[in-house]
């Protein structure tokens, strides 16, 4: 049964959606602390960026040779 619930939660198209969004979320954090850093104002702690690219924000698709 249990098997059966992680089967239905981890498919292909919700790794994908995770996948994209935390990318997208991890370029606007990123883009906000150059913009920050800039202007010369708060910055974005590494160990937090650091966070968001251990789970999954660091994906380079160029990477993977997927071009759309």
């Amino acid at each position: 049964m249990e098997a059966n619930i992680l089967s239905q939660i981890f498919t292909l198209k919700n790794i994908l959606i995770y996948l994209v969004l935390i990318n997208l979320f991890t370029f606007l954090i990123m883009w906000y602390d150059k913009h920050e850093a800039k202007i010369n104002q708060w910055r974005v702690s590494e160990g937090f960026l650091f966070l968001l690219v251990a789970i999954g924000g660091g994906i380079r698709w160029n990477s993977w040779h997927v071009h759309f």
